[in-house]
């Protein structure tokens, strides 16, 4: 006989099994003996009788990807991410539940979660908390009360990682093909990864779109860049599970329009803000700021303003994502700056990206459309450099230069794993300039018939004619404005494809890559005191000038004819002069001062013949750069480039110049400490001063530590030093 017992599934019983001596509580519906003497003897059935109370959920778009808040862990071992939904009762429910499934077969991934507790009727917004990052897409399910009724949420979603990226016009072609490219994705036998998705929205005077939406890369929709399908596809493979590229971009863009303020800055954080979070975000920027001559200082406090916005625009990684950042590629137009401008923008992104735990890519075997933006098969080109970048695989990179004749030059190049030699394609010395050291006028030309031998890790360069021993010769390789339209199609690759079909090309050279002279050319130059008077330096310092100036015996011998070069002394000043003093330097190259104003001032001569300084503060106007007439101990740097003219005080960039071009002639007088070479009485310095050098490289390139101890006078690069220890002698040995 069976006896039926309509009893609510939350209700507690009691199944004595006497047989086994067992007792177990049944809390979910089902059928279950009944013993005599507890209940009527024979079948009892615990009935269903928990309502779904769910009438309605609302969430997150068909086909979106939410940035997932760990990359390990969860079910499947790649992290967990949260989503959120507004889901509508239409009475109480003692507990709300989810689970998650694959959304292609129904596994279930992640079993039945209690989501939330005790809610009443009507629309609450309910947060699933340990939602599996997964290669696929999900469906997300519900119950309330524990009922087997269940409530399947509409749309499939993913979860997993989330690339951001923002630029001007290159990256609006990273979301759209456009300049008349008929070239499909079919064409490239490009077949996009289907948990691959885009949101973004982009700008050109072309095409614009600018109502993002979870799409597919396809050619026959609003994202059909192959360059974003290669990325997409490259990175589910890497990480193992569904990625999502978003973002904004608009062409003919300064830096200053992405920042607080700027025109762009609103878009692109509204897509940030719509996605919620992102792990990796890409900056792709710089042929506007290269035009118009952006000083270094100012494009790096505009990149430290992007990546605050940014920052606190990142709902789920906060600051714990990804940073990597590239300016204007292998570029053959002359119309986005000058090489030397050009080199300051991709030195300054390096150097950010240094000091900040980013990655500067430069991509070098990109095909171009115009000279500038990339053609389709260019697009997949820039994916393969980003997504290598992101993996953290290594490029070749030129490590150091010979000269190992006067018309022979050996370049080292450092092989990643994986590689045992260089091939090439083409006629790649096209892509390689050689100046006289700290030039960037005129190239040296190569050797007409063998320009250069590639074996093993070496590369050599044969000019045309020869160079005398004593001269040090700079080498670039894609320097702008490259002369080859199509990167890929004149290119040193490495022998390891690394996955992607390819070898790994040639690192672009950021800064040139010096080979030294072949007999050393350094002549050190003592001072002649006048007036000097000496005492006690800061310790490990020995002594110092506390009176008087020096002056070497040859014009222009302590900065010859060279367009880069370093000049760095230590110095204090007590009150501000009644008029501009000089600290070191030399007329028609360059000089380190102070003005009346008591700020510090960084001047240099430019190919006009004309005086240029770095900031706003000079001889003759107060400006804004540091004030220095304080009694203390400073550290000061004046650095000159063809590219870049920046000033550091105490290791710091405190101003910066790139717009002007610095005169590569010597200085037309002798060099002056604690003076100005052709007046120094007019220009003695007031103050106390240690330590002077000249370097004929790039001494700093980014915020350091000054020394703590003198140079010991035989530092590469060192050309000129003076320890001011008692006597104006020469620290050069």
């Amino acid at each position: 006989m069976v006896k039926q017992y309509f009893i609510p599934a939350a209700t507690t019983i009691i199944e004595l099994d006497a047989a086994e001596g067992v007792a177990v509580k049944p809390t979910v519906p089902g059928t279950y003996k009944a013993i005599a003497g507890v209940m009527a003897a024979g079948e009892l059935t615990v009935a269903d009788t928990a309502v779904n109370v769910i009438t309605a959920v609302s969430g997150p778009a068909a086909y979106s990807v939410a940035q997932r808040r760990t990359v390990s862990g969860g079910e499947g071992g790649k992290g967990v991410g949260t989503l959120t939904f507004q889901v509508t009762l239409s009475g109480a429910a003692a507990t709300l539940d989810y689970r998650v499934l694959k959304a292609e077969d129904g596994t279930v991934l992640k079993d039945w979660t209690v989501a939330a507790t005790g809610l009443g009727a009507g629309t609450a917004a309910i947060v699933c908390p340990d939602v599996p990052a997964r290669r696929g897409w999900l469906t997300i399910q519900f119950r309330t009360n524990g009922a087997t009724a269940i409530h399947s949420y509409a749309h499939p979603l993913g979860v997993g990682r989330v690339i951001a990226l923002a630029g001007q016009s290159l990256a609006v072609r990273l979301f759209a093909k456009m300049d008349s490219q008929t070239t499909t994705l079919t064409d490239l036998a490009i077949t996009p990864d289907a948990n691959g998705v885009i949101y973004g929205t982009y700008q050109d005077s072309q095409k614009t779109d600018l109502t993002p939406a979870w799409a597919f890369p396809t050619d026959s929709g609003k994202y059909d860049s192959a360059g974003a399908a290669v990325l997409l596809k490259d990175q589910i493979s890497a990480h193992g599970v569904t990625c999502a590229l978003v973002g904004h971009a608009r062409g003919a863009q300064a830096i200053s329009a992405f920042v607080p303020g700027g025109t762009e800055n609103t878009p692109l954080l509204a897509v940030l803000d719509s996605v919620g979070g992102f792990e990796q975000f890409i900056w792709f920027q710089g042929h506007s700021d290269s035009s118009a001559g952006t000083a270094p200082l100012v494009y790096r406090q505009a990149l430290n303003s992007l990546f605050a916005s940014i920052t606190a625009h990142n709902g789920v990684m906060g600051a714990s994502f990804g940073k990597l950042l590239c300016a204007l590629p292998n570029i053959s137009s002359t119309s986005w700056g000058t090489g030397d401008r050009i080199a300051s923008i991709r030195q300054t992104q390096a150097d950010w990206a240094a000091a900040n735990g980013g990655t500067y890519v430069q991509p070098v075997d990109v095909a171009l459309v115009d000279g500038v933006h990339e053609t389709q098969t260019g697009g997949v080109a820039l994916a393969r450099a980003f997504s290598r970048a992101m993996r953290g695989n290594a490029l070749p990179v030129i490590t150091s230069a010979l000269r190992a004749s006067q018309t022979d030059i050996a370049l080292t190049v450092a092989l990643p794993s994986g590689a045992t030699g260089l091939s090439s394609i083409g006629s790649p010395a096209t892509r390689f300039k050689v100046y006289a050291r700290g030039d960037t006028g005129t190239a040296l030309p190569l050797d007409a018939t063998t320009p250069i031998t590639i074996s093993g890790n070496t590369i050599t360069l044969k000019l045309a004619a020869a160079q005398a021993d004593g001269v040090a010769l700079d080498v670039w390789f894609v320097r702008g404005s490259d002369p080859v339209a199509d990167g890929g199609a004149d290119m040193i690759y490495d022998n390891s494809a690394d996955g992607f079909g390819i070898g790994r090309p040639l690192n672009g050279t950021v800064r040139a890559v010096t080979a030294a002279p072949i007999v050393a050319s350094t002549a050190a130059q003592a001072l002649t005191m006048t007036s000097a008077a000496y005492g006690t330096s800061i310790t490990g310092f020995g002594q110092r000038a506390t009176a008087g100036y020096g002056l070497t015996s040859t014009a222009g011998a302590a900065l010859p004819s060279v367009a880069t070069w370093t000049i760095e002394a230590r110095f204090t000043l007590s009150a501000p002069p009644a008029a501009a003093r000089v600290l070191a330097g030399m007329s028609n190259k360059g000089w380190i001062g102070v003005n009346s104003a008591g700020r510090i001032v960084g001047n240099f001569r430019n190919a006009s013949s004309a005086d240029s300084y770095v900031g706003d503060s000079t001889n003759s106007v107060a400006g804004t750069n540091p004030l220095v007439a304080d009694g203390f101990e400073h550290h000061v740097a004046l650095v000159c480039t063809p590219a870049q003219r920046r000033l550091y005080l105490d290791g710091a960039l405190v101003a910066s110049e790139g717009a002007a071009i610095p005169v590569r002639a010597a200085g037309s007088s002798v060099y002056g400490v604690n003076a100005f070479g052709s007046s120094p009485a007019t220009y003695q310095w007031p103050g106390t001063s240690d330590e002077h050098a000249v370097w004929l490289t790039e001494r700093y390139i980014a915020d350091f530590t000054p020394p703590t101890a003198p140079y010991a006078g035989n530092e590469t690069g060192l050309f000129q030093l003076w320890h001011l220890d008692g006597s104006g002698a020469s620290g050069i040995v």
